[in-house]
């Protein structure tokens, strides 16, 4: 059996990974999140939603798209599950969210997507970024919002992480 591209990020050592990054923000996490309304772009294996139940970490509503139905097996209970930005915007009646995470999956989006995304965050949220380090350089070309913090996370792989402010 050929192993898929899919098939080898979601591996146990992926996920490992991950969730070296998610214990560096830890203490942000639990200041964006918690009671807030949350859009997780690329949301995968909801690894990041496990990760903040464990640590009691509540938010008052999830929403995550990933475009790979694939991915998102088995669904996690309480996150509601969209597989395009536009079937997110008709459900939800052009919902706006407190905080948008799109952790991991930035550089692989094109510019007219990310546009499309600042639409549905409200004026006051934050943007929660990580990517490789290499892409970095991508936050200033895409003019996604102002940086209110930045920092590399991970161990066994470093990343670049950072909160933007929507401009």
């Amino acid at each position: 059996m050929q192993t898929t591209f899919f098939h080898r990020i979601y591996s146990r050592a992926w996920k490992k990974k991950q969730l070296q990054k998610y214990s560096d923000l830890l203490p942000e996490l639990k200041a964006l999140v918690s009671g807030k309304t949350v859009l997780d772009y690329g949301l995968g294996k909801a690894w990041l939603w496990s990760f903040l139940e464990k640590k009691k970490i509540k938010a008052k509503e999830v929403h995550g798209i990933d475009l790979n139905e694939e991915a998102v097996k088995p669904r996690k209970k309480g996150i509601r599950y969209y597989f395009s930005l536009r079937d997110f915007r008709e459900k939800n009646n052009d919902k706006k969210v407190d905080l948008l995470v799109l952790f991991d999956v930035m550089h692989l989006m094109k510019e007219k997507e990310l546009n499309e995304l600042k639409k549905v965050v409200k004026k006051k949220c934050f943007i929660l970024v990580s990517l490789p380090e290499s892409k970095k350089g991508l936050l200033h070309n895409l003019k996604l919002g102002k940086v209110f913090w930045e920092g590399k996370i991970g161990k066994e792989e470093v990343d670049f992480a950072c909160l933007l402010k929507p401009s």
